[in-house]
C-alpha cells in the first residue's frame, strides 16, 4: 500500500501544483490524506480549496481531507489560544501583531466562495484512520487528536507524545501543523510529519510532502521537498493586494 500525505497548504497554489505535478511522475498511490490548513495565509486560498475539492471528488475512493486550526479560525472567527498577557508593555508590543493577524484571516475568509467556506466548515475536527494489513493501524490528524493547536516536534518529550495519542491505539501517527518534517520512533509507536506544502519553515522555496509505502509489514518513508517558483508567489501577493506581503515573503524565502 502507498499512502501520500499532504499538510499545511496555506493558500499557496503554486506549491500545491508543484506537489501534484511531482506526484504524477511516480507510480500511483492507493490513498492520499490532506491533513488540514488548506487556505489561510497564502495568496490563493479559494483556489487551493477548489483544487483539493476537485481531487477529492475525482478520487473519492482514495482521498481524505481534514481541517486544521486555521480552518477553525476562518469558519468560527476563533483565534489562537495564548497565555494571559501580564503587563502593559507586552500588550503594546502585541497590538500590531494581533491587528495584522485579524486582517489576514479576514482577507483569507473573504476570498472564499460560499461552497468552499461550507466545505471547510465540514472538515473541522475530522481525523483519518486506516488499517494496513501486516503493519497495523495508521491514524492521521492535524496537530494532536482533539487539539488542533498543540505542537509536537522532534524535541517534545516521549511521554507527552504518547499521551497525546493515548486513546487512539495505533502503530503510526501522521500529522501536520508544525511545518517541519518529522520521522520519529518511540517504542512501538512511529510519528511522521510530511512538513508543509505551502509554508515550509525548514526548506524555504520548497513544497514538502510524504510518501509512505508499506511492504511486507515494513514502512518505507520518503520525505520529499519540491522546489517551486517563490518569485511568482510574491508577485501574486502584490497582484491580489495580500494584507501581509512582507511577512509572507520572509517566510517563503527564509523559513522560520
Amino acid at each position: 500500500m502507498k499512502l501520500v500525505v499532504l499538510a499545511d497548504i496555506h493558500g499557496n497554489l503554486t506549491a500545491l501544483e508543484a506537489v501534484l505535478s511531482d506526484l504524477a511522475t511516480h507510480t500511483p498511490y492507493d490513498a492520499l490524506w490532506v491533513l488540514g490548513d488548506l487556505a489561510s495565509h497564502g495568496t490563493r486560498p479559494n483556489e487551493c480549496v477548489t483544487r483539493i475539492r476537485e481531487l477529492a471528488t475525482e478520487q473519492a475512493e482514495k482521498v481524505k481531507v481534514i481541517g486544521g486550526n486555521t480552518e477553525r479560525y476562518l469558519i468560527t472567527n476563533a483565534r489562537p489560544r495564548r497565555q494571559v498577557i501580564q503587563d502593559e508593555g507586552a500588550l503594546n508590543e502585541l497590538r500590531a501583531k494581533f491587528a495584522q493577524e485579524d486582517r489576514l484571516f479576514e482577507w483569507s475568509r473573504n476570498q472564499l466562495s460560499w461552497e468552499n467556506f461550507a466545505y471547510l466548515g465540514g472538515l473541522i475536527g475530522k481525523e483519518c484512520a486506516t488499517y494496513v494489513p501486516g503493519f497495523g493501524q495508521v491514524i492521521g490528524y492535524h496537530a494532536v487528536p482533539d487539539n488542533d493547536e498543540m505542537s509536537i516536534t522532534n524535541s517534545t518529550p516521549d511521554d507527552v507524545v504518547l499521551d497525546s495519542v493515548l486513546d487512539r491505539p495505533a502503530r503510526l501517527g501522521v500529522y501536520g501543523h508544525i511545518h517541519c518534517q518529522v520521522n520519529r520512533t518511540i517504542g512501538n509507536f512511529r510519528l511522521v510529519n510530511p512538513g508543509s506544502v505551502g509554508l515550509s519553515f525548514e526548506t524555504p522555496a520548497h513544497a514538502q510532502y510524504a510518501v509512505l509505502e508499506f511492504v511486507e509489514g515494513q514502512l518505507n518513508l520518503d520525505l520529499r521537498a519540491i522546489p517551486y517558483d517563490v518569485d511568482a508567489v510574491i508577485q501574486d501577493a502584490h497582484d491580489v493586494s495580500h494584507p501581509s506581503i512582507i511577512t509572507l515573503e520572509s517566510v517563503l524565502r527564509k523559513g522560520l
